[in-house]
């Protein structure tokens, strides 16, 4: 015992570290902890004063519009931030050049080979008696005169549509035929023809009868399709526009010959889209055998209703829109960015190579089918008039077809009263330089 208690007295400083060392530590331990909360408790109650602050600040809301009818637009409100401000700015702008691409792009395929038939007269010409000029010259273009053949005249030949070979010529070809086939058979001895047997003249019936389809399928191979004198110019069935045929006495107004215009483009497309399913990978005919629009005996155009638009009415009848909601939900009533205009299409079809049709009107322009009927068709009162559709089953068909117009480039070729009429709101800037025309 003496010994532990010399040895502390020598090493005393050591044995009183140790001492307050085991002394020390649970006060330090109780004491920093302590002092941590009150660090806590001061740097919470400053965040929460520095949060206060920025939530008394002006808040602003961030939005990035939608791009497609499906999407929902993306919206965040915050307080002001410059990276987020700029971040939101890019993206916006990103967007707007994306939209702007695809409307022109849109706005391009739509226009495509739709050029008036009269440079400068729509909207208006710049004096009335320009206009009156060039609205008659442009109504002699359209149904034509003694110098040349009407647009829609044009129009067919250039696609290569026509008519079964002339009656009178096939007659004449078919009777020298004959002539031959007797000498052949039953040769003339002097001034006296020996008589045909019964065999002979069916071998014979039968051999005329295979020139004159002949003579019909030579024919239909060298047509893009047949189409009927009166397709377009016949008078129109009820709610469809009537296509004059002659000039006018008296100079039509400056509407008229924009709905005649807006008619001569809508009936040509559908006809072009005839026209694209009617040929090879080229554009080349296939020739009527081979196509699936064999005849074209009606196209028209329902009538464009120039009433003045009622703003206040959610759904009316623009553009020969019907009331009620179409097929597509498409009604190009005044809020609208385009007009609908609804063809009719009667023709004699290749009932199982329609789905190449219905193809070539969305490649042509931006059309949909909205009705679709099929009659039956007897072939051979076909052949009898002169039409060959080679080995096709052939029915009767009627398409109703939904043809849409973007106003983006319309707009600034309508008349003043044809825009009142519809409800479409020019630029602010063409608005007014079309206003101070005299």
């Amino acid at each position: 015992m003496s010994g532990v208690i010399g040895w502390i007295k020598g090493h005393l400083l050591i044995v009183v570290s140790c001492v307050l060392v085991v002394l020390f530590l649970p006060a330090g331990f109780v004491g920093s902890r302590m002092w941590n909360k009150n660090i806590r408790t001061k740097a919470e109650t400053e965040f929460k004063d520095k949060d206060r602050q920025l939530s008394g600040q002006q808040r602003v809301q961030y939005t990035l519009p939608a791009v497609l009818a499906e999407e929902s637009a993306i919206e965040e409100t915050r307080a002001p931030n410059a990276r987020v401000t700029a971040h939101y700015a890019k993206l916006k702008s990103s967007r707007e050049e994306q939209v702007s691409e695809i409307v022109g792009r849109a706005t391009a395929f739509n226009a495509e080979g739709h050029g008036v038939l009269v440079e400068g007269l729509f909207p208006e010409a710049v004096t009335a008696r320009d206009q009156d000029a060039l609205t008659r010259e442009f109504t002699r273009r359209l149904v034509g005169d003694e110098r040349q053949a009407g647009a829609y005249e044009l129009f067919f030949r250039r696609q290569g549509a026509g008519s079964p070979p002339d009656p009178a010529e096939v007659g004449a070809l078919l009777s020298d035929a004959q002539q031959r086939l007797q000498d052949q058979i039953a040769p003339s001895t002097g001034a006296t023809r020996a008589s045909l047997t019964p065999e002979q003249t069916k071998t014979m019936q039968e051999e005329l009868a295979a020139q004159r389809v002949g003579l019909y399928a030579a024919r239909a191979d060298e047509l893009a399709y047949y189409v009927l004198p009166d397709a377009i110019t016949g008078a129109p069935t009820p709610g469809f526009a009537a296509v004059p045929t002659q000039v006018p006495v008296t100079t039509p107004p400056i509407e008229t010959a924009f709905r005649w215009q807006w008619d001569y483009w809508a009936l040509t497309d559908v006809l072009r889209a005839v026209s694209r399913a009617n040929g090879d990978e080229l554009g080349s005919p296939v020739g009527v055998p081979a196509a699936p629009i064999k005849r074209v005996d009606r196209v028209e155009v329902r009538v464009m209703n120039l009433a003045p638009a009622d703003p206040n009415t959610a759904r009316g009848s623009t553009a020969g829109v019907p009331a009620s909601p179409t097929y597509t939900g498409r009604l190009g009533t005044p809020g609208d960015d385009f007009d609908v205009r609804m063809v009719r299409l009667e023709a004699v079809v290749a009932p199982a190579k329609l789905p190449r049709f219905f193809d070539a009107l969305a490649q042509t322009n931006y059309m949909t089918v909205t009705g679709f009927q099929l009659e039956p068709l007897d072939p051979w009162a076909e052949i009898e008039a002169g039409y060959y559709y080679g080995s096709d089953h052939v029915a009767r068909a009627v398409i109703d077809i939904e043809t849409v117009w973007l106003r983006s480039w319309t707009a600034p070729l309508m008349p003043a009263k044809v825009r009142e009429a519809l409800g479409v709101k020019l630029p602010a800037t063409e608005d007014a330089e079309l206003d101070s025309e005299p």
